[in-house]
């Protein structure tokens, strides 16, 4: 007989104390057995990766799993749809990035009754200026370079930015259903 435990949920703005609170959380979750099961929410493998591999310290960790949305989804019901954007026309449509674009992902957010609450799409807002910052200093520092050669440059810089990008995600997401709920 599996035993149904009452989550515990904790929401904390991305950053360094999120990490520490983290750790703390699972310490306390794990003070009177070491064995005891806890489950960490990530948005990504890749964040669950690098937040195991933060709490664990040099120590590691006994029976803490790191689990995405999609699966939390489905353990624990909730409905997760995943709609590809070239057999759901009719839903890119409805979804634009600045009106013109099918961009993916989109994620939106609806009520238990379907009512829409908020949608977000491809990439956080920071993420553009940050982009366009990195390009202006490669420009800047590779003058005389062909377009080949700065592409390449940008592409590398920026994909060492990715994490950060993915903490905007979840921050920028954070945001937008708290405006639209008032749930902080």
């Amino acid at each position: 007989m599996r035993m149904r435990i009452k989550p515990h949920i904790y929401l904390e703005p991305y950053g360094p104390h999120a990490r520490e609170r983290l750790a703390r959380l699972v310490a306390e979750a794990k003070a009177s057995d070491s064995l005891a099961p806890v489950t960490v929410v990530v948005p990504t493998q890749y964040a669950g990766l690098s937040l195991r591999r933060t709490v664990a310290g040099g120590t590691g960790l006994l029976n803490v799993r790191f689990m995405v949305v999609a699966r939390l989804a489905e353990a624990t019901g909730m409905e997760l749809r995943v709609f590809p954007r070239d057999k759901h026309l009719d839903i890119m449509q409805e979804f634009l990035k600045d009106g013109q674009f099918q961009s993916v992902p989109t994620i939106v957010f609806y009520t238990k009754d379907h009512r829409y609450i908020t949608h977000w799409i491809e990439r956080p807002a920071f993420s553009n200026t940050d982009r366009a910052a990195v390009d202006t200093q490669v420009r800047s520092e590779m003058p005389g370079a062909d377009d080949q050669a700065i592409r390449n440059e940008v592409r590398t810089r920026t994909t060492a930015r990715y994490p950060l990008w993915q903490q905007e995600s979840v921050k920028e997401m954070r945001e937008f259903i708290a405006n639209k709920t008032g749930i902080k």
